[in-house]
């Protein structure tokens, strides 16, 4: 969290039994990385999907922001 890297944040809750999903969501979306943002949002469980999808959308990548809205559900 501490180097501010999307990439290994996103690794970390990914790979890592028990990891602090609400930190590092928080520190993904510092980030401002809307590829990587989306992918916590689509592939690690327990990801707040209403505060991923209002944070890709400051971002204004418009790429991201679609296949956000294609891809992940909000319930």
């Amino acid at each position: 969290i501490e180097i501010k890297d999307a990439w290994y944040i996103y690794l970390f809750a990914k790979d890592v039994k028990g990891a602090n999903i609400e930190k590092l969501e928080n520190a993904i979306i510092e980030t401002k990385n809307a590829e990587c943002m989306y992918k916590f949002a689509k592939y690690i469980e327990g990801a707040n999907i209403e505060k991923l999808e209002k944070a890709i959308i400051e971002t204004k990548d418009a790429e991201y922001m679609y296949k956000f809205a294609r891809d992940i559900k909000v319930e």
